[in-house]
């Protein structure tokens, strides 16, 4: 599944070779756009990554990519709106002795609002703009899975919590219909508390001072989009 997080990009450049010039811009006020995006991501995760190297010896997370839809409009000339959703690929394997093998599945879903002031028409073609978005952050079907010749067991996890992020990017416009977007920033994410469920038990992961521990994603956002605009 991760491949396909590329497509996006790959479909960027081959209509990027396709167009022979840009777009002259005209009123974009009062369209609606749908968009599709692909990226990559640094996180956190520094409560996890203690966690796990204390209990199986897993290697640290510190990188992970994604994949979205979002749907947006442009209210005035210098405004943009939006919903956004974003499926987080976040995870690891960690091989032990005696043949066992640990898996750490982090995947995430984000839902945002966003916001965007933009800088109409600074080069033939393209806008700039600078944008925060804010919503909430959940564990999507997260697991710590363990396979080996003597133990093999599932630890289903599920917590959510904020989620926030500030952007600066740009749109080249193909046409009055096409876009392609490149955003840059720093989201701020957490899911905790963090409940884990396996061997018919359930509990809350806490550290040693009693205090409930995070899955945390924060950290630098870049992704590729194409957008498609109608009115």
């Amino acid at each position: 599944m991760r491949k396909t997080t590329w497509a996006i990009g790959i479909l960027a450049g081959a209509l990027v070779l396709g167009t022979s010039m840009a777009y002259a811009d005209g009123s974009e006020v009062g369209k609606w756009g749908v968009g599709l995006n692909g990226g990559f991501n640094t996180h956190s995760m520094s409560d996890f990554n203690t966690l796990s190297a204390a209990d199986w010896n897993g290697a640290a997370i510190s990188t992970g990519e994604q994949a979205g839809i979002d749907v947006k409009y442009r209210i005035v000339e210098n405004w943009l709106a939006g919903i956004e959703g974003n499926y987080l690929f976040v995870g690891n394997s960690t091989s032990q002795g005696g043949g066992e093998t640990t898996k750490a599945n982090l995947d995430a879903t984000e839902i945002l609002l966003d916001g965007s002031y933009i800088f109409p028409s600074v080069a033939q073609g393209l806008d700039l703009r600078i944008g925060v978005a804010v919503g909430m952050l959940m564990l999507t079907g997260a697991d710590i899975a363990t396979t080996g010749d003597y133990y093999s067991g599932t630890t289903d996890l599920s917590g959510s919590g904020f989620d926030g992020k500030v952007f600066i990017g740009g749109d080249y416009y193909f046409n009055p219909s096409l876009s392609l977007g490149l955003d840059l920033g720093y989201r701020y994410a957490a899911a905790s508390p963090i409940t884990a469920k396996g061997g018919g038990s359930s509990s809350t992961w806490q550290n040693s001072a009693g205090k409930d521990q995070s899955v945390d994603y924060s950290g630098f956002n870049s992704q590729l989009e194409l957008t498609w605009w109608i009115q």
